[in-house]
C-alpha cells in the first residue's frame, strides 16, 4: 500500500487527513471523508494556501457547520486566510457571524476591513469603512 505524502509530514492536519484517507482506502467503518470534514481539517494546515482554499471552499459549501471554524479562521496570522474566511462568513448568511465580522472592522489590514464590510452587507448590516491605513 502506498501512503499519501501528507501522511509522511507528521502531526496536525496531515495526520488527521491520513486517518481519513486510511479509513476510506481500507473501506473501513470511517468511509470516505466528506469535503466539509476535509476543509475543516485543512483550515488547521501549516500550508497557507491550503488554509485559504479551505476557507473559500467552506463558504461555497453553504454548510452552516462551517460557521465556527470560519470565525476562528478570522484570527489566522495570514491575511489571505482571514480575507477568505470573512467572505465565506458573508456567504453562509448566519447572523452569528455579525459580531466576529464587526471586530474585523478594527483590523490593521484595510483589505480585511473592506472584506468584512462586504460580508456584513451580505448579512444585511449597514457599515461604513475607512480604506486608509490605521495608525498604531
Amino acid at each position: 500500500m502506498k501512503l499519501p505524502k501528507a501522511a509522511l509530514w507528521g502531526g496536525g492536519a496531515a495526520f488527521a487527513l491520513f486517518f481519513l484517507w486510511l479509513g476510506w482506502t481500507l473501506g473501513g467503518k470511517l468511509g470516505a471523508p466528506e469535503p466539509f470534514e476535509t476543509d475543516v481539517v485543512m483550515l488547521k494546515s501549516r500550508n497557507i494556501f491550503e488554509r485559504a482554499s479551505a476557507a473559500h471552499s467552506l463558504g461555497e459549501s453553504g454548510d452552516k457547520r462551517a460557521l465556527q471554524p470560519l470565525i476562528e479562521a478570522l484570527d489566522d496570522p495570514v491575511d489571505a486566510v482571514r480575507l477568505n474566511a470573512a467572505a465565506a462568513l458573508g456567504k453562509l448568511g448566519s447572523p452569528a457571524a455579525i459580531d466576529p465580522l464587526k471586530r474585523c472592522l478594527d483590523s490593521e489590514s484595510s483589505d480585511l476591513r473592506q472584506r468584512a464590510a462586504m460580508a456584513l452587507a451580505e448579512l444585511g448590516e449597514d457599515v461604513v469603512v475607512s480604506t486608509s491605513s490605521r495608525s498604531r
